[in-house]
Parts: C-alpha cells; structure tokens; sequence
C-alpha cells in the first residue's frame, strides 16, 4: 500500500506567519486537494488530509492523505498533482481527467499570499522520505492559470430572487434580480411576449420569483451574471406547518448513509459531472 503526499512550505526564509494568512492557505489548499482526491478517483473521503510534521522554521509541514491506496492510485494522484503544479495540459490524464475547476481552486491558494510571496508544494513519490519534486505557486503563475481557463460558461438554468428593478424601455427588455443564493444582482433580459408575465410577478411587492433561462456564469467567481429568460414563476408563499410535517416521512430515503454522508455523495458526483 503507499500514500500520497506533500510537503507544503510557507514564509519560507522568515520569521511564522500571520494567522489569518495561513488559515486562508489552509481552507483553499484542501478545497484543491480534495478536488485532486476526486479526480484521481482515491477511495476514502475528499477532506481527509492530515498536517504533520510541522517546521518551525517558517511554517513547513507534511500533508498526507489519511487513506492508504494502492501503488498504482498513489502514481494517479502524483501524475495530477504535477499536472496542475505544473499548469500541464498535454497528457492523455490532464485532459481527459483533471477538471477546470481542480485548476482554478490551486490558482486560488495564492489569492491569500502577497506579491512577493509564494507557496511551494514538495511532492513525495514512491514511498520517499524526502520529496523530489518542488513547485512553486506565485500570484503571477496563478494568473497564467488563469488566462488558460474559459472565463464564462452559458447553460440552461434557473435562479430565485427578488426583483430589484425593471427597464421596461430597454431593449431587449430587462429586469435586475437579487440572487438568493449568492445576493448578487443578476441582469435578466426577455422578450416582448414575457412582458405581460414580467408586470405580474412584480404584483407581490416581497414575493420572491422563480426564473428560468440560459444562464451565464462567470467561472472565475463562480457567479450567476446574467440569464435570458424563457419563464417566469412567483414561488409559492412558505407554510412552515407543511414544512415541518415533512421532518422525517421519509427515514429510508438515504439507505445505509447518514444524511451529512448522502449529501457529500451526491456533491462529489456534482463536481465530476
């Protein structure tokens, strides 16, 4: 059995580190490698990574996943790992396997660290006990990731929201629209045939509204941008009495798994998707 591994290095060459700075590179260093777990195809959970071996040099220490996986499965991860470290997408695995998103998570990681500064990630091959292989991730190698990844991606969708406005002289047509899921204002244009449909759902002055359409997502931020809509719907005013009476009338619904470990599942089969 062998385990995949790293040895993450930061502030290198001076005195720790700010707190806040290395909670940042922590929280997106795992978002990355479970998303590197995932495209592997590891056994075991996406988040189980474990800190080691800790440096006090600067901060240094080990990651390892808690997992012991086959030799070949370890071989997998490293091949991803130096793909996307790398920014290489020529093989066979980085194009077929490694998703834009794993990318764009690692180009993220350098979101927290000033200009001048880097995170370097030391990978362990082969049952080593002393990594390799270095890579380093800069703010500028992050926007070179960056440039090579699409920017926007269009695909039939729904939002709810609220309505904040409505240009009724613009054309084509337009309603703005708060999120609700990421509060942001989202531009909605349609068609003269929707505009009587358009007045009703404005009717509700608190009424929230269901729109669906071609989406436009912005990938880098992960936001809804703006969406063509071909139906409107107010959503159906909340009866907390119904809702309650729906606690529990389905036990089985999640079969052997909790509902945290169904709701992990369902996320993981999202992302590869």
């Amino acid at each position: 059995m062998a385990k995949v591994k790293l040895r993450v290095e930061l502030n290198k060459g001076r005195r720790g580190i700010m707190l806040g700075k290395l909670a940042k590179i922590a929280e997106e260093t795992l978002r990355f490698l479970s998303m590197v777990h995932r495209d592997s195809e590891l056994s075991g959970a996406p988040e189980g990574w474990l800190a080691v071996n800790f440096d006090n040099n600067s901060v240094d220490f080990d990651c390892e996943n808690l997992q012991d996986v086959e030799p070949d499965e370890a071989h997998r991860a490293n091949r991803v790992l130096q793909s996307v470290m790398t920014n290489d997408r020529t093989s066979e695995l980085a194009k077929h396997h490694i998703r834009d998103t794993t990318r764009r998570q690692y180009s993220r990681i350098a979101s927290a660290i000033d200009p001048d500064e880097k995170v370097t990630f030391k990978v362990f091959k082969n049952g080593e006990t002393e990594p390799s292989e270095a890579h380093d991730l800069t703010r500028t190698f992050a926007y070179e990731i960056d440039l090579q990844l699409p920017s926007s991606a269009s695909y039939f969708g729904e939002i709810q929201g609220i309505i904040h406005a409505f240009y009724r002289t613009d054309k084509p047509r337009r309603l703005v629209v708060r999120d609700l899921a990421s509060e942001k204002l989202v531009d909605c244009t349609f068609d003269d045939e929707l505009y009587v449909k358009a007045i009703e759902i404005m009717m509700d002055p608190n009424g929230v509204v269901f729109i669906e359409g071609d989406v436009f997502e912005n990938l880098a931020t992960g936001c809804i941008e703006s969406i063509k809509a071909k139906r409107f719907k107010l959503a159906p005013a909340f009866d907390e009495s119904k809702f309650e009476s729906l606690i529990g009338s389905a036990p089985n619904l999640t079969g052997l798994f909790t509902t945290e470990e169904f709701v992990e599942r369902f996320r993981a089969n999202a992302e590869h998707a």
